[in-house]
């Protein structure tokens, strides 16, 4: 199929109503739009270099059999990333990536993207990546549930970029941000996405020759909208508005993403240097071989929660609760709120039980123990969105943790999205005023099946 002009004949008083209603279905069904044009564009210079290192590192780099660096139901990917480079001394430059062809194409969106970000970020001179949430891409195949989806895989890459970032140098990431202005800066070129956030990269240590593989190009014109059309149109109209509000800014800290106790102390946490070599041997289990987990491998592994990332995290009420099998760990009691609980249930080992509460997903039956994130319900859905948006992104960030203490232990792990939450609720002892965000199970790792979000990406034609 290619791009046409609308048929002149269909005007035609000779034209049966019949054959003009077919024709015109026939090009609605079959009508491409054209692809913008694009010329080659300059190598990048070194602040843009250090952005693609930490986007290749962070998101695309690949360890042993070809695993990706970050995990996402359904192996789709529902966000873009863009770079506002506004090191040197003219307007900022925007650069979108895409990130399966590894294109860096430099757009006509800078200045009004700048513009809308202007007094957010600690420098106006910093280099920015930007992710941009495209809900449309889960919803599709998961209905309105695929809005949380794309929220959390989007957290996953973006706490995986921030480990990548401070593994090179001084990052930040930045969650308050405002979103109806960027989302009308945007518009003309990437409408129906929303900024989920900001990565602040300061000048980078020692300049580095720019990551390979990649192609540079500079689109002239002003891109033409990319989106599904009215399908697009229709997903995002029943993302409800509220979920955009919120503060432009909060401050930066350097925090864990839960507090520490005394079975989990801070230095529990992912040293220093070896997030990227993590990240890529990262893995997401498909069967569990039923074995125990030693104790102090499991601690080690939930211990990766004591990491502290440069945020501008600000809310309370997010809690984790590990579910083991019965004697396995002995908790001290004498935890300090939001510091990880250990809940000895047989639960755990009862397989229908595991089934029922993951959505007849029984081969995670086989898992030794089940990490659940949750928050207070009252704070998180009853003073607006910001805290709703705060603690899916502490889930997501903690979640990620594990998945790189997992590979530091060599023990298999993987999110679950689809749950039961009052089962899992019942099971750990909580309570209806704790909201279930997530669960991540561990145990030793059965290398039989693959799973999808190891797999390639799969994109529909016309997906740039």
């Amino acid at each position: 199929m290619h791009t046409r002009d609308p048929i002149d004949r269909l005007d035609s008083p000779a034209t049966t109503a019949d054959e003009a209603g077919l024709a015109r279905i026939w090009e609605e069904l079959t009508a491409i739009s054209a692809h913008p044009e694009l010329a080659a564009d300059t190598a990048p210079g070194p602040h843009l270099a250090a952005a693609l290192h930490v986007v290749d590192d962070g998101i695309l780099a690949k360890g042993p059999g070809s695993i990706r660096s970050v995990p996402s139901a359904g192996a789709i990917f529902p966000y873009d990333v863009l770079v506002l480079d506004r090191s040197g001394p003219g307007p900022a430059v925007l650069y979108r990536l895409n990130l399966d062809r590894r294109l860096c194409v430099r757009t006509a969106a800078g200045a009004p993207l700048a513009e809308a970000l202007a007094g957010t970020t600690d420098s106006d001179r910093s280099v920015l990546v930007l992710l941009a949430a495209r809900p449309w891409l889960s919803i599709r195949k998961y209905g309105p549930r695929g809005y949380l989806y794309a929220q959390i895989d989007t957290g996953h890459a973006a706490t995986n970029m921030l480990g990548t970032a401070l593994d090179r140098g001084t990052a930040r990431l930045r969650l308050a941000l405002p979103r109806r202005r960027l989302a009308e800066a945007l518009a003309d070129h990437l409408p129906w996405r929303e900024v989920h956030s900001v990565l602040e990269l300061d000048a980078p240590r020692t300049p580095a020759a720019p990551p390979e593989g990649w192609s540079y190009l500079h689109q002239e014109q002003p891109a033409p909208l990319e989106s599904a059309g009215y399908l697009e149109s229709v997903c995002w109209a029943r993302i409800p508005r509220l979920l955009a509000d919120g503060p432009d800014r909060h401050q930066v800290t350097t925090r864990t993403v839960v507090e520490s106790g005394p079975l989990l102390p801070a230095a529990a946490g992912i040293r220093p240097g070896e997030w990227t070599e993590l990240s890529r041997r990262r893995r997401s289990s498909k069967r569990f071989g039923r074995q125990p987990l030693d104790p102090a491998v499991l601690l080690d592994c939930v211990g990766a929660l004591m990491t502290a990332l440069p945020c501008d995290l600000t809310g309370s009420g997010f809690g984790v609760t590990v579910l083991t099998p019965p004697g396995r760990i002995t908790d001290p009691g004498d935890n300090p709120a939001g510091a990880p609980d250990f809940v000895g249930t047989a639960f755990v080992t009862d397989t229908a039980a595991i089934a029922r509460a993951c959505t007849g997903q029984s081969h995670l039956a086989g898992a030794d123990a089940f990490v659940l994130l949750h928050a207070d319900r009252a704070s998180t859905l009853g003073t607006g969105p910001d805290p709703l948006r705060e603690a899916v992104f502490r889930s997501a960030a903690a979640a990620h943790l594990l998945y790189l203490g997992a590979a530091r232990n060599a023990v298999g792990v993987t999110g679950v999205g689809g749950f039961d939450a009052a089962q899992w609720l019942a099971a750990a002892g909580l309570d209806h005023t704790r909201e279930l965000l997530y669960v991540v199970a561990l145990g030793n790792d059965r290398d039989d099946a693959r799973k999808l979000d190891r797999a390639e990406i799969a994109y529909a034609q016309g997906e740039r």
